[in-house]
């Protein structure tokens, strides 16, 4: 019996030995590569858990059924997908929401709504497709930006963490439902970096 339980041991020590230089295998390739690591991974783990309250069922906000109407038409008929005028609309009345709103947020949602319904999924399920999207994106490119500013990786990712966590963010994620205003903290990093970029020809 004794044997038995040191062969166990033996066994348990020998595949936790592997499992540790696979890991640290792992650790090492995501330390060296350059977009892939493991910041850019504590970004995506955030992202996550800041979605983590739409997982069961979608926030309201002010403007959601705003939203709601608008990924639904687009997405039911892609000829409007780009469209500033929606026909179909408020009892087939129609409503001009692309002359005063922005419809990126609603074009995007709408293909991933033209996708997604083919598996039985919603509208409210390319809501909140658009609100994972936004999270991450904005965190991603923030990140970047950060990089090439601080020219340290620990740096720019607490960065990230902090401007995707900021108040003004979670009011328009949580409260407002404002998918323009999220979509944004998305632009804003890129704007910065090609500014960076146009007075610095050398990546870093």
């Amino acid at each position: 019996m004794i044997n038995i339980l040191k062969k166990c041991k033996l066994q348990i020590l020998k595949y936790t030995n592997k499992l540790y230089l696979e890991c640290s295998k792992i650790y090492n390739k995501l330390k060296k590569s350059r977009f892939i690591n493991i910041y850019t991974i504590s970004i995506v783990l955030f992202s996550l858990f800041m979605f983590y309250p739409f997982i069961h069922y979608y926030i309201y906000g002010d403007d959601t059924a705003f939203h709601y109407s608008n990924v639904l038409i687009r997405g039911s008929d892609l000829s409007y997908v780009f469209s500033k005028i929606l026909p179909n609309v408020a009892n087939n009345l129609g409503y001009a929401t692309g002359i005063f709103y922005p419809i990126l947020p609603h074009a995007v949602g709408g293909l991933i709504l033209n996708i997604i319904s083919n598996f039985g999924f919603g509208p409210f399920a390319a809501l909140k497709l658009i609100k994972l999207i936004t999270i991450m994106i904005s965190g991603i490119f923030m990140y970047l930006l950060a990089c090439k500013l601080f020219k340290n990786k620990l740096y720019a990712c607490l960065t990230a963490i902090i401007y995707i966590s900021s108040s003004y963010f979670y009011v328009d994620m949580y409260s407002r439902d404002a998918l323009n205003e999220n979509f944004v903290f998305i632009f804003i990093p890129l704007i910065f970096l090609g500014i960076y970029y146009l007075f610095n020809e050398k990546l870093c």
